[in-house]
């Protein structure tokens, strides 16, 4: 480990800096943490830094020279200056919060320079709440959502341009917005579910299931950029006609492909020379959409969309070049552990804001803060009950389960337990 000393924050004050913040590197020893996935173990490595004396925060740089990933974090704790205390800056409580970007060869890494550019361009004159603000995941969020809007209105507005009849629209758009939208949403519907199988298929291949060898039997070693690459392929294949990525590929991997049980999980897309394994999903999110059904139960002839539409390759290209510039993480954040990414929560975020339905039935995706107090709550409950007989106060429950502080008494208790 080397520290590289500290960094002076803020408007000094009559004390000295407003806030320090430590410069730390950490070479670990090969073969003994997946930086990518070992977050706990990293952070105890330079936590105790940030002492609020010395310094009230770290930024981190760990790596390990055999492997593609690096993490960068910042890592503090909630300080402010108290008016009671002269000005110093104080630490609030013991919540001790870490934000990390994890690096690499297959990590996009645009939003951590677009952030490190920010605070580079306030050399001086930058803040703690200015760092706080670069390792953002709700900032992150935010910015992704409004791009992935923006696509999704792109997608919709193409199909709604080009395929009125074939989502039982009339050729003319009625003058009224509110008739517009109501005819409409089933073009809506069907951007959101093709957008979303896409965006989903992104936290597939970051677990490493899209593209894995053929011939071999985990699921592992897949590729990271499986959509990207894929994409790129078809570009070159000289069997498959040009502005068809929709069709020539799309369909063949959600419908023969994803849902359906196949000889040695072959990717099974005609005329695409790619010999690799993808996974059979039983979820029904890339089955068939149900073709509907007359008022007597009549099937219709009418043929479903997904049968007679294109989508131009270019609006494809650009989703795929946006969601390039995200790194998609299958870890799921906590309160006090943030990797920059888009995770799996998005997902949820999604489904709130662009289903419609949801808006009627009032259906509202839980933060995962709620999820996680919701959950502390039972579990303090529950252990609080049964800890009673062994003296073991609440207050000693609490501490266990919102911060993972084991006392003399509960360690010695659940030594007993386990021998009985």
């Amino acid at each position: 480990m080397r520290h590289f000393g500290y960094v002076d924050l803020g408007e000094p004050t009559f004390f000295g800096a407003q806030h320090r913040l430590a410069l730390v590197e950490v070479e670990l020893r090969p073969d003994t943490t997946d930086i990518a996935r070992n977050r706990v173990g990293l952070r105890a490595l330079t936590y105790p830094f940030v002492d609020g004396v010395r310094a009230h925060g770290v930024l981190a740089f760990y790596f390990d020279p055999e492997q593609p990933d690096y993490r960068l974090s910042f890592q503090t704790r909630l300080a402010k200056n108290r008016a009671d205390n002269g000005g110093m800056p104080t630490l609030t409580g013991t919540d001790r919060r870490r934000y990390t970007f994890v690096l690499g060869r297959h990590e996009a890494a645009t939003t951590a320079a677009a952030r490190l550019a920010e605070l580079g361009r306030k050399a001086g004159r930058s803040t703690i709440d200015d760092v706080t603000a670069a390792f953002s995941v709700e900032r992150l969020n935010e910015e992704f959502f409004k791009q992935y809007k923006t696509h999704y209105n792109r997608f919709s507005e193409y199909l709604a341009n080009n395929y009125r009849p074939a989502f039982g629209m009339t050729a003319v758009r009625p003058r009224a917005k509110e008739q517009q939208e109501a005819q409409e949403k089933p073009v809506r519907d069907f951007a959101k579910r093709l957008l979303g199988q896409l965006v989903f298929l992104y936290f597939l291949q970051k677990k490493g299931w899209m593209g894995c060898p053929d011939g071999s039997m985990d699921w592992t070693d897949g590729r990271p950029e499986f959509l990207k690459e894929l994409f790129e392929r078809y570009q070159k294949s000289p069997e498959l006609k040009s502005n068809s990525f929709y069709s020539s590929c799309l369909k063949p991997l959600f419908f023969d492909t994803l849902s359906t049980r196949r000889d040695y999980d072959a990717l099974l897309i005609p005329g695409l020379d790619w010999n690799c394994r993808v996974p059979y999903l039983n979820g029904g999110l890339f089955e068939r959409e149900k073709r509907r059904t007359g008022q007597t139960g009549i099937l219709l002839t009418t043929p479903l969309p997904e049968d007679v539409i294109e989508v131009s390759d270019p609006l494809f290209e650009e989703l795929l070049t946006f969601f390039g510039q995200y790194n998609f993480t299958i870890e799921e954040n906590r309160a006090d552990d943030h990797d920059v990414g888009i995770d799996p929560e998005m997902l949820g975020h999604i489904f709130e804001n662009l289903l419609e339905e949801n808006r009627s039935k009032g259906a509202i995706y839980t933060p995962r803060h709620i999820v996680q107090y919701m959950c502390q709550e039972s579990l303090i409950g529950y252990l609080s009950a049964r800890l009673e007989r062994y003296d073991i106060e609440r207050e000693t429950v609490v501490a266990f389960v919102r911060r993972h502080e084991v006392s003399i008494k509960l360690g010695a208790v659940a030594t007993i337990v386990q021998r009985l």
